[in-house]
């Protein structure tokens, strides 16, 4: 998707507006990266997969071509302004876009291959230190559910992300 030469740059978007921002750039021709990954959401007794922003406010857009300008940029629907480091705009190491994108699977969306519901995961943090336990779902980020057993029951915990390591 990005070549070693291409220059990317940071675009902060407002409020929650990240994908209509990215839709009104692609639109005017602009080429834009939207890290993303699913978030399983519970609302009014429904579980659904939400798609969230991996740096919420935020998004990339590779320097703009012939017949675009960075000004283009800023009366966008859905941008805040574009990332400024003193009076150029706030170039992003292509490095990270790559690899970001690497880990992206068809969709667009982040996968973590280590950490995917089944996994068994042990916790290295709190009173649980030691316990192994099976990954059921990760809800966002920083959280995540797992399933264990105690006194032969089997037990719901959602936990910090940090407080796990892959068994």
């Amino acid at each position: 998707m990005s070549n070693t030469s291409s220059k990317w740059y940071l675009v902060n978007t407002q409020a929650h507006q990240e994908t209509n921002a990215e839709l009104h750039l692609k639109r005017q021709g602009f080429v834009v990266y939207l890290p993303s990954f699913l978030r399983t959401r519970r609302h009014a007794r429904r579980i659904d997969q939400v798609r969230k922003a991996l740096f919420p406010g935020y998004l990339f857009i590779k320097e703009p071509t012939t017949g675009l300008s960075f000004s283009n940029v800023r009366g966008t629907y859905g941008v805040r302004k574009l990332v400024m480091q003193g009076s150029k705009p706030a170039q992003i190491d292509s490095a990270l876009i790559k690899e970001l994108q690497h880990r992206s699977n068809d969709d667009g969306l982040l996968d973590d291959p280590q950490l995917s519901p089944g996994a068994k995961v042990r916790f290295t943090k709190g009173p649980l230190t030691g316990l192994v336990a099976v990954l059921h779902t990760l809800n966002d980020q920083d959280r995540l559910t797992v399933l264990f057993d105690f006194l032969g029951k089997e037990m719901k915990k959602t936990v910090c992300r940090s407080n796990v390591i892959l068994a």
